[in-house]
């Protein structure tokens, strides 16, 4: 939906009790917030795995029970230092094929939604335009625009992977960051390495930010997945990773996400505007429990991920 003009969003706000901010983010409450709250139909616009429940549940009950203790703050607003340190020994182990990941360059925060709306908040100005493949996952439109007030551009593309010249003939000098996904929302391609690259390249070549979703990483057929992450050099400092465990392990409702960056300025503002959107530490720690349980994730929940995946696909 295309962001009201100032002008009516103030005449607007005379009737009501909103800001002109608060009506623009009033505008972005969409069909997949809506299609939540009617409990007796099936939702096609809400991305949700009830396929590992019987695996999932008992194991949260044991991590749950051991984290009901966890009832302090976090020692900063990028995380506990475990859940931090959880997400980057999951993508090490997990994900990761050749580059690591190091906890001190990972943020913990309220979702996959609230780490895009955070690196867009402090990466980009205000009417800064956000590339993103088209098509693309709806919900990005108010992630890029309701709060952090940029503007989302579609480019067209190859099944969600973007070529370097459909790239620059999308470029304007309002052009600051480009968002991709990887697995892509709603097409399934996974990006070849070599598209990836080309991503990075171009982007850095035009001065933009880049981030990366990659909340299915693991939630593909086979081992087919390369995150950014493995293909960046030492001074690849605009490329962001955003993660979550609501995907991969099935903790939509947990509401638990991370931003994986080798910008330490980046983390600086989310260790402050991180404060606006933390996840709980209660859930942290349970999230942390299992992305820490190597043996279970190599054994049982990424073989039973994939094969109910593929079997749920045919």
């Amino acid at each position: 939906r295309r962001i009201p003009t100032a002008a009516g969003l103030a005449t607007t706000a005379l009737a009501s009790s909103l800001s002109s901010r608060g009506l623009r983010a009033a505008s972005y409450v969409g069909t997949a917030t809506r299609s939540r709250e009617v409990p007796d139909r099936v939702s096609l616009a809400v991305a949700q795995n009830a396929l590992m429940d019987d695996i999932l549940l008992p194991r949260v009950a044991m991590a749950a029970a051991a984290a009901s203790s966890q009832v302090r703050y976090a020692p900063s607003w990028l995380g506990a230092p475990a859940a931090r340190e959880g997400f980057a020994q999951l993508y090490n182990e997990h994900i990761l094929q050749t580059g690591k990941l190091d906890a001190s360059q990972v943020a913990v925060v309220g979702s996959a939604t609230a780490a895009i709306d955070l690196l867009l908040y402090a990466t980009c100005e205000r009417g800064a335009v956000v590339l993103t493949p088209a098509p693309y996952y709806g919900s990005y439109k108010r992630d890029a625009e309701a709060r952090a007030e940029c503007r989302l551009v579609g480019v067209p593309s190859e099944h969600g992977v973007p070529s370097e010249a459909q790239l620059e003939a999308a470029w304007t000098e309002e052009a600051k960051c480009l968002l991709l996904a990887s697995p892509h929302n709603p097409c399934g391609t996974v990006f070849p390495a070599d598209a990836l690259r080309a991503c990075v390249r171009w982007a850095r070549r035009r001065g933009v930010q880049v981030v990366v979703d990659e909340v299915f990483a693991l939630s593909v057929f086979e081992d087919s997945f390369t995150s950014v992450l493995d293909l960046l050099d030492d001074d690849d400092r605009h490329v962001h990773v955003v993660y979550s465990a609501a995907k991969d392990l099935a903790l939509s409702g947990y509401r638990v996400g991370a931003i994986a960056t080798r910008d330490a300025s980046v983390l600086d503002a989310v260790a402050s505007a991180g404060a606006f959107c933390a996840a709980s530490t209660v859930t942290q720690a349970i999230v942390t429990e299992l992305c820490t349980d190597d043996r279970w994730l190599r054994d049982e929940w990424i073989p039973a991920l994939r094969s109910r995946l593929a079997e749920s696909w045919h």
